[in-house]
């Protein structure tokens, strides 16, 4: 069989070529075709299923980091609630180091039920388990409890942001910015939190391996707040609806649109989907089965040397997503803001952690 050009039925694509077909794959309807079905489709073309809406989005495998695909991936976006995954995971960083515990008792403040939004109704003088206010954020998505959780870590919601901006610094999310715990609108033109999709999947796959409990909490679909008078519902209505699902977080502001980071297990293989201003809340779960589904039935688990996994698709290259930090790419504003920043080194645990990586973001 004859062919011109740089892809060939049959050839293996490569290079730059590879990344494209990646790229077109991604943004096609995720349901792969047979041989035996893509040649009875030339006599009857099978219903397209719609395209989908993100504005921008990323599909990973979570144990190596490997990058599947991607739309937009570096795009800073209005993440909504998706900012409320940095609030639990600095919550759960003081925890590991002993600064905070589950049991603590946390007193809610005047200014916590004050926030709006969706919310748990938190009221002044009411008393928590630190636990049961991280479960209110991670399932509900509930603003009053994160800022709970952010006086309680740090005395004041800006001295919160303060950590979670130089964390994600140490972290190597160049594309983020954080204004508040919660996500919810800054006023009076204020600017407002940035997210990209790639630094999204960097923090949920941190947030898992580290702190994998956190999905005990979101693959629940009621968990008791106030017993016998108020439970808390999970946001996430892929929960029960798509085999191995378990998170992870969702988001919605009229600004940002309709976000979700979802994850799913299946065999040895978990991915890590993120899609970014969604114009629908179904849409967004529609697009994160497709991208989930196809992520699935394309990949699969191999071991290579030193027992490193890694993720192979025959005639399909990826890059990975790299957990070393890169050069800071936005601008922090305020005082505040600026002087959190001045400080970039890691801390032990992360430089252990990254060292710990070396070698394992790779193809073979």
């Amino acid at each position: 069989m004859s062919c011109k050009g740089s892809f060939c039925p049959g050839r293996r694509p490569a290079g730059a070529m590879a990344l494209a077909l990646a790229g077109v794959l991604f943004l096609l309807p995720l349901t792969p075709l047979s041989r035996a079905e893509g040649a009875s489709s030339r006599s009857k073309a099978p219903a397209r299923e719609p395209r989908p809406t993100y504005r921008s989005a990323i599909l990973i495998e979570a144990d190596s980091g490997q990058i599947l695909a991607s739309h937009n991936p570096r795009l800073p976006v209005i993440p909504a609630s998706i900012v409320k995954m940095m609030t639990a995971y600095i919550a759960f960083e003081h925890i590991r180091a002993k600064k905070a515990a589950m049991s603590d008792r946390v007193k809610i403040s005047r200014a916590a039920s004050r926030v709006g939004g969706h919310q748990v109704y938190l009221r002044p003088g009411e008393v928590f388990a630190f636990r049961d206010l991280l479960k209110a954020v991670m399932i509900s998505s509930a603003n009053d409890a994160a800022f709970a959780v952010a006086e309680h870590v740090a005395s004041s919601e800006p001295a919160f942001v303060r950590l979670m901006n130089l964390r994600a610094r140490q972290l190597g999310m160049a594309d983020s910015r954080f204004v508040n715990v919660n996500g919810l609108p800054e006023r009076n033109g204020r600017p407002s939190n940035l997210m990209s999709a790639r630094d999204a999947a960097l923090l949920a796959r941190r947030l898992i391996r580290e702190y994998p409990f956190v999905l005990e909490w979101t693959s629940t679909r009621t968990v008791p707040f106030r017993p016998g008078k108020f439970n808390l519902r999970n946001t996430n209505r892929l929960v029960g609806q798509f085999e191995g699902l378990d998170g992870l977080k969702t988001g919605f502001t009229p600004e940002s649109g309709f976000s979700l980071v979802a994850t799913a297990k299946r065999g040895k293989v978990r991915l890590i989907s993120v899609g970014f201003g969604s114009p629908q809340s179904q849409s967004r779960f529609n697009d994160a089965k497709r991208i989930l589904a196809w992520g699935f039935s394309n990949y699969s688990h191999i071991a290579s040397k030193n027992n490193v996994r890694t993720i192979l698709r025959p005639g399909l290259e990826g890059a990975a997503l790299e957990l070393a930090p890169e050069a800071f790419q936005l601008t922090f504003e305020g005082g505040d803001a600026k002087k959190a920043g001045a400080d970039g080194r890691m801390d032990p645990f992360a430089e252990a952690f990254m060292a710990k990586e070396t070698g394992v973001l790779q193809l073979r």
